[in-house]
């Protein structure tokens, strides 16, 4: 699928002022369907190039999609670690093994597979020793094998985390437009499909929890060096970096302001040990809640007409829950602060709801 929902808008438009045209008539997109619009072999696929804030963005979305209809979707991930977009440059410009690659399949797969060195699948725990394995060659692959596994109709990016100054894209590094620019450029370049490029979405990714007991050394440090421990001014630096340098709105086809989505959530009521597991890394609530961003985006839906049905066992990253036959629940009362956290970083993606 390599047209977004206003384009498919347009499109509906000609059809009915030229409905005399058979030519017209005949290239015109079936409207009535509730599925994407596609224009090839109609099936959504999205690639996303990150590290693991962006697999907590996109772990859900194959089975959030599919809870709400979708019956046919394709989910790559190239994952690094901690990666920031110089990296990224630096990985493609030397065609350098560095990501595990994994890939979802809705209509063929109930979890998802992970690439080895050697382009074989198989099922494997999420972030099960990736960086291990990168390193020791096992499952590492390139940039270019991820673009080139399909002919990809949205792709991806975001920013590095901030694990340390050095790997962070908010507000410390200079080249970020450029870099952003350069991964295109390459993923246009190598797309199998020329006639067709793919759409870019970018992910805003999120930052620290407000409970400073949850922060690593690592995460600690540079918390107390950037922002002197204030979270509020590490979204802010996030704000600022997305709207005044990667400037989402003008240069993506699409924009995923998963910080306000959290940052909603907490205003909301939720706590920090109820939205994070760790220092970083959401918990499968906010899996969740950023997968229904996602789906609310880029199926252009309506988090209110969503069902936000249960999650299937071997698709939740908790202790207790993960691989098992226990789904993952909403209650009532998520459900609500879900709604409310994704409808309004929708509408306002750089301002918190109170």
């Amino acid at each position: 699928m390599k047209k977004c929902m206003s384009l498919l808008l347009a499109l509906t438009l000609c059809f009915v002022l030229f409905a005399g045209c058979t030519s017209n008539q005949e290239n015109t997109p079936n409207t009535q369907t509730e599925q994407p619009k596609v224009e090839d072999d109609g099936i959504m696929k999205i690639l996303l190039i990150g590290h693991s804030t962006g697999m907590d963005s996109a772990y859900m979305l194959p089975a959030v999609a599919k809870n709400e209809g979708v019956e046919k979707l394709v989910v790559g991930m190239l994952y690094h670690s901690g990666c920031r977009l110089g990296q990224h440059v630096e990985y493609l410009t030397n065609d350098a093994p560095q990501y595990a690659y994994y890939e979802f399949d809705i209509e063929n797969q109930d979890a998802w597979l992970r690439a080895d060195k050697d382009g074989n699948f198989t099922y494997c725990e999420p972030f099960a020793a990736n960086d291990i394995y990168i390193e020791d060659g096992s499952i590492a692959q390139t940039m270019k094998f991820g673009i080139q596994r399909h002919d990809w109709d949205i792709v991806v990016l975001q920013p590095g985390c901030f694990e340390a100054a050095n790997k962070s894209d908010y507000g410390f590094t200079p080249n970020i437009a450029s870099d952003i620019q350069t991964i295109r450029n390459y993923v246009s370049e190598n797309d199998i499909e020329k006639s067709t490029a793919p759409k870019f979405a970018w992910n805003m990714i999120w930052g620290c929890p407000d409970d400073s007991s949850m922060w690593n050394e690592g995460y600690r440090n540079n918390m107390e060096t950037l922002f002197s421990g204030d979270t509020v001014a590490m979204y802010n630096e996030i704000v600022n970096t997305t709207r005044e340098i990667v400037k989402p709105e003008e240069i993506f086809d699409w924009f995923m302001p998963s910080a306000t989505t959290l940052r909603n959530a907490q205003e909301q009521g939720m706590t920090p040990k109820q939205l994070y597991r760790d220092t970083i890394h959401g918990s499968d609530f906010t899996r969740m809640m950023v997968a229904y961003l996602w789906y609310c985006t880029l199926f252009e839906k309506n988090i209110d007409d969503c069902t936000l049905d249960p999650i299937p066992g071997k698709l939740v990253f908790d202790t207790l829950m993960y691989n098992t036959e226990t789904p993952f629940m909403l209650t009532e009362e998520q459900k609500a602060i879900l709604k409310i956290s994704v409808k309004n970083a929708m509408a306002t993606p750089y301002d918190t709801c109170k």
